[in-house]
């Protein structure tokens, strides 16, 4: 099974940080597990976003992370 890499933009790296610290480890850990996607250790809340090829939406209680998955360079970039 192949890792992906992921690509995290600065807009949502800054949000990231902003955010309390207990939210903060569980979203940083929502992101690494999608290393292993499809193929995730337990259950995530994720659907397909209609009218956008590659696009998945990732919800971590009330944040909606939004990542495009690029199989060719096997990487995932995530967007807020």
């Amino acid at each position: 099974m192949t890792r992906h890499r992921i690509l995290v933009s600065r807009r949502a790296a800054k949000f990231v940080g902003e955010v309390e610290q207990r939210l903060r480890r569980r979203i940083i850990g929502e992101i690494k597990d999608l290393e292993n996607f499809p193929f995730f250790t337990e259950p995530h809340d994720i659907a397909e976003l209609k009218g956008k090829e590659d696009y998945y939406r990732l919800r971590v209680r009330s944040i909606r992370i939004i990542f495009k998955v690029n199989e060719n360079r096997e990487q995932y970039t995530l967007r807020k």
